[in-house]
């Protein structure tokens, strides 16, 4: 649903996945009103951004996109490194399970 919405700023591959203005989920929702269910909003943006596709790119300094494509900030120190454990935990995780 927010690849078809907003084609400029989601992506359903995750090697295409772009990394996202902080505050986005109010941005969606200003977008769209009460077109969406705030509970599957905050879910889907979840399952989004904690993909292993979405953590490889937040790395320190990459431009942000808002809902139109355009950057809106930068991935900071702090969210590259937590970005960078939390990615590592879930390859550390996939690789225990096989």
């Amino acid at each position: 649903m927010l690849a078809d919405r907003f084609p400029q700023s989601f992506f359903v591959a995750e090697r295409e996945r772009r990394t996202l203005k902080t505050g986005i989920f109010r941005h969606i929702r200003a977008a769209v009103g009460d077109g969406i269910d705030e509970f599957q909003l905050s879910a889907a943006l979840a399952m989004y951004c904690r993909a292993v596709g979405y953590l490889r790119r937040c790395k320190e300094g990459t431009p942000r996109f808002d809902l139109s494509g355009e950057p809106a900030g930068e991935v900071s120190v702090d969210e590259a490194r937590f970005a960078r454990s939390r990615r590592c935990w879930l390859e550390d995780s996939s690789a225990r399970r096989r």
